[in-house]
């Protein structure tokens, strides 16, 4: 997971430039399927896609050394996850917009279903809320 998200961070950061590569990284916006049509748009892409899908994988690497920053980054990621999955939904939904099953739909449903499943067994969230009392 950790290398998909920091690939994704770094393929939607870099896309400005991927004409200067030796190798094709394909175009970010074609892939996820929008249109950047001003500055507040590359600003958009390298901020929501680039620097948070990044800095997820780069929290999630440091999680496979860390056991409190796993525990920690396990909440994060399947939260923000769910966030997304959620908007997802609701947005195909709503009248004139297309459906939500596609590939990322799957993906972030996979990744949030294993979350949930992994901060249940780990008995995660019992543990944030005991300390806070």
């Amino acid at each position: 997971m950790s290398v998909i998200y920091a690939f994704i961070g770094l393929w939607a950061l870099l896309n400005p430039i991927r004409d200067v590569f030796p190798f094709s990284l394909g175009s970010f916006e074609d892939a996820i399927g929008l249109e950047v049509v001003s500055a507040i748009g590359l600003s958009e892409i390298a901020g929501l896609y680039g620097g948070l899908n990044l800095v997820l994988g780069l929290l999630m690497l440091v999680a496979v050394f860390n056991r409190s920053v796993a525990n920690l980054s396990m909440i994060i990621l399947t939260f923000l996850t769910g966030s997304i999955v959620l908007g997802r939904f609701i947005g195909g939904l709503l009248p004139g917009m297309p459906g939500f099953l596609n590939v990322f739909f799957v993906f972030e449903c996979v990744v949030f279903g294993l979350g949930i499943f992994f901060i249940y067994q780990a008995d995660l969230l019992s543990d944030i809320i005991a300390s806070k009392k």
